[in-house]
């Protein structure tokens, strides 16, 4: 079909009749292209992204995917999948029609990632995003099997070491803080398990002084620049967590304080700001230098020195069930193993 010239804007667009997945005929109009090359490669893709057929182009296919992937990600997710798609996969596949790509295409694929320098893990996680694309093709298109599940790992499955401080090592942290919403923001980290997403979300509202209660319904990303707050991660994320009850006092003075320096969050700034002062701060008080979210791992590791058991710790941070906990966490479990052993010696 042609493409029009909107001779009062100076744009281009394209008007077109397509079936829809039901087979209902539809009207779509496109406005607002630079070019005429660009608004009729746009319908090209249009096109293709609606027929029938494995011989897509790829492209045509990662945009079907992620207009798919929109309704059902959360915006900080279709953003971050968005970028690995645009920087690692698309790159190497954009010339290719669905049905051409084989195994072996992949494999190469996933050596030259291996082979640029990326991390064994992350080449992982690139790899199950695309596999994620090709089950797409198989739904919506016709495609026969998907040469991402069926090739061979470029990269072998490693051992995550989970970085943690100790207590100790956080002791030492927290004597160098010296702004409330920083002491406040480390302390809730490490004392509760929290993500960063779900303390920058937090309210007063969410905290319960007298039950010694700070309710998770919210978190917080941020996406080009700008915050938004939506639900938490997943639907078990949402949950009660009981403070340790000397934290309580600290909480109150915070508030008291915080009433002239907060509008709002009870955490006034940003994730980046709270991993700068991390990262200065640690520095300064001779720890190792983490990510913020391994406070994280460091509560889990504090209630698992402690002998909590997977379903408590599970339950405290949000794990739909204890086998996430048990793989996360299992060589920290298995020191654990160890001392209960010990134990039954001693009593020889």
């Amino acid at each position: 079909m042609p493409a029009y010239k909107n001779e009062k804007r100076g744009s281009w667009y394209v008007s077109l009749w397509y079936h829809d997945a039901r087979g209902v005929l539809k009207k779509k109009k496109k406005e607002g292209f630079p070019t005429k090359r660009e608004a009729k490669e746009w319908e090209r893709i249009f096109f293709e992204s609606h027929s029938q057929v494995a011989d897509i182009s790829f492209p045509a296919l990662v945009e079907s995917f992620l207009k798919s992937a929109k309704a059902r990600w959360k915006p900080s997710t279709w953003y971050v999948k968005n970028r690995i798609l645009q920087t690692h996969i698309l790159p190497h596949f954009q010339n290719m029609t669905v049905d051409r790509i084989t195994i072996r295409t992949v494999e190469e694929w996933e050596a030259a990632l291996v082979a640029s320098g990326l991390k064994a893990s992350y080449v992982r996680t690139v790899r199950a995003l695309l596999s994620s694309v090709f089950n797409h093709a198989i739904r919506y298109y016709g495609l026969s099997s998907n040469p991402s599940a069926l090739a061979q790992c470029v990269t072998r499955q490693e051992r995550k070491v989970i970085a943690f401080w100790t207590l100790r090592e956080f002791q030492q942290f927290a004597m160098t803080l010296r702004l409330p919403h920083h002491i406040i923001a480390f302390y809730l980290l490490f004392w509760t398990g929290m993500r960063v997403g779900e303390l920058l979300a937090l309210t007063w509202e969410d905290i319960d002084m007298e039950k010694h209660l700070i309710t998770i319904s919210k978190t917080m990303y941020r996406v080009n620049g700008e915050d938004s707050i939506t639900t938490p991660k997943t639907a078990n994320s949402s949950r009660v967590i009981t403070l340790p009850r000397f934290l309580i006092p600290m909480m109150e003075d915070y508030k008291r304080i915080a009433t002239y320096i907060t509008e709002g969050r009870i955490i006034p700034c940003t994730r980046s700001a709270l991993l700068r002062e991390l990262h200065e701060k640690a520095k300064k008080a001779g720890v190792r230098d983490i990510r913020i979210h391994n406070l994280r791992h460091s509560h889990a590791s504090l209630l698992i020195n402690m002998g909590c058991p997977p379903t408590e710790v599970a339950d405290r941070l949000g794990h739909a069930n204890a086998s996430i906990t048990l793989k996360v966490y299992s060589h920290m479990y298995e020191s654990n193993r160890r001392n209960i052993a010990d134990k039954l010696d001693n009593l020889q």
